[in-house]
């Protein structure tokens, strides 16, 4: 009896994840020697530029995917690479690949590395990553 229960319990998890969704790719600016490597985003980046963080929301997901899919607008105050044409003011949404980092809190300035928003329809902008600029004491 208890081996048909293993057997049950192990067809069930084999079905599943054959079943399931593929696994997200490592994130944009991540390698293997850097969670993050700041030269690799900025290659990788459209536009860099500072500044703040208004219209925050939060949308947690609880079990099983224990995640917070935000929404929130960046407000550019200087561009650093890109960005002359581009809007002042971004809106992003936290997704599970795409944008897959969790804005946590809206204080402070903010470092973002980001993609040009494609010209189709219902396209969404995209970040490669974000930083919180630590205020120097």
């Amino acid at each position: 009896m208890m081996k048909r229960l293993v057997l049950a319990t192990l067809l069930a998890f084999l079905a599943c994840s054959a079943f399931g969704t593929p696994p997200c790719p490592p994130p944009p600016c991540w390698t293997p020697k850097a969670p993050f490597d700041p030269a690799v985003c900025d290659a990788k980046a459209d536009w860099i530029a500072v500044g703040h963080v208004t219209k925050l929301i939060h949308h947690p997901a609880g079990f099983p995917l224990d995640k917070d899919f935000t929404e929130f607008t960046f407000v550019i105050d200087r561009w650093i690479k890109g960005g002359d044409k581009l809007p002042r003011e971004i809106t992003f949404n936290t997704g599970w690949c795409t944008n897959g980092q969790e804005m946590r809190d809206d204080t402070g300035n903010f470092r973002f590395w980001g993609k040009n928003k494609p010209d189709v329809e219902n396209a969404q902008w995209e970040f490669l990553h974000f930083a919180k600029i630590e205020e120097k004491r």
